[in-house]
């Protein structure tokens, strides 16, 4: 994936709200909500419910899929039962414990061959 974003603002507000969150995860509006996984936020922006690549997605605020871990997660997963995919397997299990960062800077997810091609 690819941000404009400055990660050192990303960085600090990870560290200015962490509280019981285990991890920071960066969000994106898209264009295309249907291939991404959004995200659905309470107030204190920390991620309440996870839509991974539905027919009808809820929204179009995406997850990024850049992150800024915890020792706490690297703690839950040791005890993991063996997860496969970051956004399929994990991030569903830690409802509630994701803080989100929104960012407003130009993101494209380089993940198909056709985003990727803008950017060789």
């Amino acid at each position: 994936n690819y941000t404009t974003d400055n990660l050192k603002n990303f960085l600090n507000y990870h560290n200015k709200n962490l509280n019981n969150n285990i991890l920071t995860m960066m969000t994106f509006k898209t264009l295309h909500p249907k291939s991404c996984g959004i995200v659905i936020k309470d107030k204190k922006n920390v991620l309440v419910d996870y839509f991974e690549k539905v027919r009808k997605p809820p929204g179009n605020e995406a997850n990024a899929a850049i992150y800024i871990i915890s020792h706490k997660l690297i703690s839950f997963l040791k005890k993991s039962k063996g997860y496969i995919d970051f956004s399929k397997d994990i991030v569903p299990e830690l409802l509630n414990k994701i803080l989100c960062y929104k960012t407003e800077k130009m993101f494209n997810d380089i993940g198909s061959v056709m985003n990727y091609a803008k950017f060789r």
